[in-house]
C-alpha cells in the first residue's frame, strides 16, 4: 500500500496501541502508547517524604503514583520541603521499575517555538542557517520578558514571524490555564496533556506537511491539526495490511544484518546501548582495510536506521570494526553525520575515543522500543 506524503500507521489491540511513521513508503520509526505517563504532561505534584540525599526527591503525582524530581531540575537553590505542592512537566517515563523523571523548568511546546515560562534563556535550532538564526535569536530575545525563555524549532523557517508570535501568545495563555487548574486542584494529579498519541508522532517529527494518518481506532484527544488527513478503519489489522510486521520484529531483535554479509549486534542497557559491527560472512580478500571501510560504511547508515526506527536515545556507543587509517576514520564520522542528517531528534556526535569506540547522543524524545517490558510486546 502506498500514500504521497508522510504517513502515521496506527494499528491498536487491546489496551495496546503501536504505530508506524513512513516517508516515501518506507518506515522511519515505530512507537507505542504504553504507561500512565507521557513525556511533557504537567501534574500538580506534591513533595514525599523521602529523599535520596544530595540527589533529589520522591513526589505524589496522584492515583498512586509517584514521580523523582534530580536535584538539578528543581528552579531555584531552595530545597522543596515535604508536603509541599509544586508545578512538575514528565521529562522521563517511568520504565524497568524506576518512577517517572520530572522536572520544574516547563515547556509548553508550539509548531515553531517552545515556551519556557521560566527559562530565563533564548535559544534557535542549530539545523537553521546563520544568518536567519540570529534574526530569529532578536525576534524571541524582543518577545520575551521576565523570566520568560523561548526555543525556536526547525520547522519556524517556515512561519512567518507574526505566526510565531501568534503560537508564543497561544502558549502563554495555555501556561495561564494550568496554573488557574493547579490553584483549584485539590491535591495532586495530572493537569494538562500535551499531547495525544498521534499528535506526539507529528511534533517528534515536526509537523510534517501533507500528512495522513491511517488508524484502526479513534483520535484519543482533541482534533488533530487542519492539515493532517484522518482515516478510521476499524477492526482492519493495519499493520499487516502495510506490511509492517517484519520490520516491527526486526526493530526489537538484538542482531541486525548489513547489506554486503555483516551484521550488527545491539545491547541497550540501563545507562547506555552498545553497537558491535561485524563482519559476518562478508568476504575478506587480500586488502582487509579496504573491506572493513566497506563494511563499516555499511553499518553507518544502518545504525541510523535502526537507532531512530527504535526510538533509542541517551548516550550510544559504536564499536565498528578496527580501521588503521585515520582518514578512514573521518569518511566513517561522514558517513555517520550524512546518515542522521534527517534524524528529527538531536544527535551529538563526539568521533572515536582512545579506545577506538564511536561515542553519540540522542535525546531522548519518549521511551524506546527496548525500555517497555517484553510483556507489553508480546501482545503483537
Amino acid at each position: 500500500m502506498q500514500d504521497q506524503g508522510p504517513v502515521i500507521v496506527v494499528d491498536g489491540k487491546g489496551n495496546s496501541t503501536r504505530a508506524a511513521y513512513l516517508e516515501d513508503g518506507e518506515v522511519k520509526s515505530f512507537y507505542l502508547s504504553a504507561g500512565v505517563h507521557r513525556i511533557g504532561d504537567i501534574y500538580k505534584a506534591r513533595i514525599g517524604s523521602d529523599r535520596m540525599r544530595g540527589i533529589g526527591w520522591f513526589l505524589k503525582l496522584g492515583d498512586h503514583e509517584t514521580g523523582f524530581l534530580p536535584k538539578s531540575e528543581r528552579l531555584s537553590e531552595n530545597v522543596p520541603a515535604s508536603g509541599n505542592d509544586c508545578l512538575v512537566q514528565i521529562q522521563k517515563e517511568a520504565r524497568a521499575g524506576k518512577p517517572a523523571q520530572v522536572t520544574r523548568q516547563i515547556q509548553i511546546v508550539g509548531r515553531g517555538l517552545i515556551y519556557l515560562p521560566n527559562g530565563g534563556y533564548t535559544a534557535v535550532s542549530r539545523r537553521i542557517d546563520a544568518g536567519t538564526r540570529e534574526t530569529l535569536r532578536r525576534l524571541a530575545s524582543d518577545w520575551c520578558t521576565g523570566a520568560e525563555g523561548v526555543i525556536i524549532r526547525t520547522s519556524a523557517v517556515k512561519m512567518t514571524a507574526a505566526r510565531l508570535e501568534r503560537e508564543l501568545k497561544t502558549c502563554r495563555d495555555q501556561w495561564k490555564k494550568i496554573q488557574e487548574c493547579a490553584l483549584r486542584a485539590a491535591g495532586p494529579g495530572r493537569l494538562w496533556r500535551q499531547f495525544s498519541f498521534i499528535e506526539s508522532i507529528l511534533n517528534e517529527n515536526h509537523f510534517p506537511c501533507g500528512c495522513t494518518v491511517y488508524s484502526n481506532i479513534p483520535v484519543d484527544g482533541p482534533p488533530l491539526p487542519a492539515d493532517v488527513r484522518f482515516i478510521c478503519r476499524p477492526g482492519e489489522a493495519l499493520f499487516s495490511s502495510w506490511n509492517l510486521d517484519a520490520a516491527f520484529k526486526e526493530a526489537q531483535g538484538a542482531r541486525v544484518p548489513v547489506r554486503g554479509g555483516g551484521y550488527l549486534n545491539i545491547e541497550h542497557m540501563e545507562t547506555l546501548t552498545a553497537i558491535d559491527v561485524n563482519s559476518g560472512s562478508a568476504a575478506s580478500g587480500s586488502d582487509w582495510e579496504k573491506t572493513a571501510l566497506k563494511i563499516n560504511r555499511e553499518a553507518a547508515g544502518e545504525i541510523a536506521r535502526q537507532i531512530r526506527l527504535r526510538g533509542t536515545g541517551g548516550m550510544i556507543v559504536i564499536d565498528f570494526i578496527r580501521l588503521k587509517n585515520l582518514e578512514d576514520r573521518e569518511t566513517i564520522l561522514d558517513a555517520l553525520k550524512a546518515a542522521f542528517a534527517e534524524d528529527p531528534s538531536a544527535i551529538r556526535l563526539y568521533g572515536f575515543s582512545p579506545m577506538g569506540l564511536v561515542e553519540l547522543t540522542r535525546k531522548r524524545q519518549r521511551t524506546g522500543l527496548n525500555r517497555l517490558s517484553a510483556g507489553y510486546r508480546s501482545g503483537y
